[in-house]
């Protein structure tokens, strides 16, 4: 995410944005976290597969409310972790043909 930011000379809070946009209504199709994940190459989900991230890196951005709240519901109805979900939601979001 932080390298498609300085690619597209954006912030990261914008980049994460537009991933979740891209790919909120697809996470929220999805029945299981299983069926979210296949969404999204499976090369690239074994950092998140159950349903957390291994070795998180905290960082500050400033999202909008609403985005917060879409991620920490859909976050909540697959019992995974606020950053697990934005992670596939990136994941969706760069799978898109």
């Amino acid at each position: 995410m932080r390298a498609e930011a300085r690619r597209a000379d954006t912030g990261l809070a914008e980049v994460i944005e537009a991933a979740w946009d891209s790919a909120f209504e697809r996470l929220l199709s999805q029945k299981s976290w299983r069926a979210a994940l296949a969404l999204a190459p499976e090369s690239r989900t074994s950092g998140i597969e159950f349903k957390s991230v291994d070795r998180p890196e905290q960082l500050s951005v400033f999202l909008s409310g609403d985005v917060l709240r879409e991620i920490e519901g859909v976050a909540k109805a697959f019992g995974a972790s606020p950053s697990a979900t934005v992670n596939l939601a990136w994941l969706i979001a760069r799978s898109r043909p």
